[in-house]
């Protein structure tokens, strides 16, 4: 993990995430204006959005629905369909498996708008 004590978790599936494909946001917008702003980041792709707290170790899975084929970034303005928050004691690969079910079906989704788009 990260050497910097406010944010031991820095950098917590990183390496994971973007095997995937997922884009790293950097802090959550949605957050702004509170604490948890600078410690949040967010990773997005097909419609899911990760977003890891860089002080706690939590990650937080959102569901939006079809993805970026749709609305483009605006997928992620309309508010979550659904959404749980992993906290550090899960098992990393506990965590991985979910993100990567969420990110297999927003991946077939967007796949689905597209052929009939």
């Amino acid at each position: 993990m990260s050497a910097n004590p406010m944010r031991p978790y820095a950098g917590h599936l990183a390496a994971e995430l973007t095997a995937l494909n997922f884009i790293d946001h950097g802090i959550d917008p949605e957050e702004m204006g509170t604490y948890d702003a600078v410690y949040t980041r967010v990773y997005r792709a097909h419609g899911i959005q990760v977003e890891i707290h860089e002080g706690s170790g939590d990650v937080t899975l959102r569901n939006f629905g079809p993805g970026e084929i749709r609305d483009g970034q605006e997928t992620y303005h309309h508010g979550s369909i659904a959404e749980t928050t992993f906290t550090v004691e899960w098992p990393t690969e506990i965590v991985m498996a979910a993100i990567t079910a969420a990110h297999k079906v927003g991946l077939d989704t967007d796949r689905l708008y597209a052929a009939i788009a």
